[in-house]
């Protein structure tokens, strides 16, 4: 009976250990299949297409790998994946005039990286490229297409780009240091002002991580302004143990909640182990400091629910000199997405547009 006690004991031991060890090395996540297919031209069958009433508008271009996306342009959607039958077929109509023409671009040796270049057709505003936030993220993401329109119908030419390791791009995203990323930010950057040469000002629009990124990318690419959509002014470290502790207070009970917030972010870092140990101390604050350009942080009061430390960003901001901080603004009522029912908050977008105004000159109107 001893033996077979010591022999229970031992076994839950081992089970403990080897289910210990599988729940803190979950493996790297994965990276997305290369696209080996040759997509569709950019031709008379892309652009902005209208329902016959003017109620519906919809943003068709060709899908990443083979037939068309259709982006909902009235407010934010999955994109569709549908065919050029669909297409002739269906109930809208390719406007007669158009407010842009899109083109696609790439650059890199022998990391290709690939994306689309929106060109309004008035160009009243500046040059803007787009950063992604965290994780696989390219330009079939109706979001990023929203923002994209809105920006170019404000009359802005704007890059949108598959990041590294995304989409059409070639790399790896999953342990890139952000100076890395912020080197792609800066080729990007270099691209658009060969493309349209004579802009009055050049910069970014970092969404999430991107926002992070987008002081840095600024400073090495000389830019003349960075925005940051729904990031924190906190390290990447201390933002990951609030995101988690989000998820985790959802159904957790509070005596747990601290040591598994702390067993999930440990476990979320061993996943990635390279990104944490480049980035985890990373701070856009401090990025900013260095570069300190013309810098717009626009976040989500709701946020602090979700991914972004709302109150303690704040919080740093009001702590540095009068006169020397950037710009910001929390919105009400919204979280990282800074929309409502699926749309972009009026205030943000008039905010945005006329912060963007100052380096061109126009009314900042979309």
């Amino acid at each position: 009976m001893k033996t077979f006690g010591t022999g229970l004991l031992l076994f839950l031991f081992v089970a403990s250990a080897i289910g210990g060890w599988v729940f803190f090395n979950p493996g790297p996540p994965d990276l997305r299949a290369a696209i080996d297919t040759t997509p569709e031209p950019i031709d008379e069958r892309s652009g902005v297409y209208t329902s016959a009433d003017g109620a519906q508008h919809r943003l068709v271009l060709p899908a990443l790998d083979r037939d068309f996306y259709r982006f909902n342009l009235d407010r934010w959607e999955a994109a569709e994946h549908i065919g050029a039958a669909e297409l002739a077929d269906g109930p809208l109509v390719r406007s007669g005039t158009q407010p842009y023409r899109v083109r696609t671009l790439s650059i890199g040796d022998p990391e290709i990286l690939e994306a689309w270049i929106f060109e309004p057709e008035e160009i009243s505003g500046t040059g803007i490229v787009i950063l992604h936030g965290s994780g696989d993220s390219d330009r079939s993401n109706g979001w990023y297409a929203l923002l994209a329109d809105h920006l170019a119908r404000a009359g802005h030419v704007v890059i949108l780009p598959d990041k590294r390791g995304s989409g059409r791009s070639g790399g790896d995203w999953r342990n890139a240091p952000f100076s890395l990323l912020a080197q792609d930010g800066k080729r990007w950057l270099g691209m658009l002002r060969e493309e349209a040469p004579d802009l009055p000002a050049y910069g970014f629009v970092g969404v999430s991580q991107g926002g992070t990124i987008a002081p840095e990318a600024a400073r090495i690419a000389e830019a003349d302004f960075a925005v940051a959509l729904s990031a924190a002014a906190t390290d990447m470290a201390e933002q990951l143990r609030l995101e988690v502790g989000n998820g985790v207070r959802e159904g957790a009970p509070g005596f747990l909640q601290g040591l598994l917030t702390s067993a999930f972010t440990a476990r979320a870092k061993r996943r990635q182990p390279g990104f944490w140990a480049a980035n985890g101390d990373y701070n856009m604050l401090e990025q900013w400091e260095e570069w300190h350009g013309p810098f717009f942080l626009a976040l989500g009061e709701e946020d602090e629910s979700d991914n972004v430390p709302v109150t303690e960003s704040v919080r740093r901001l009001e702590a540095l000199p009068e006169g020397q901080r950037p710009d910001w603004r929390v919105y009400p009522g919204v979280g990282h997405a800074l929309m409502r029912e699926n749309r972009f908050l009026p205030d943000f977008e008039r905010d945005l547009f006329g912060w963007l105004a100052r380096f061109s000159g126009g009314d900042g109107t979309a």
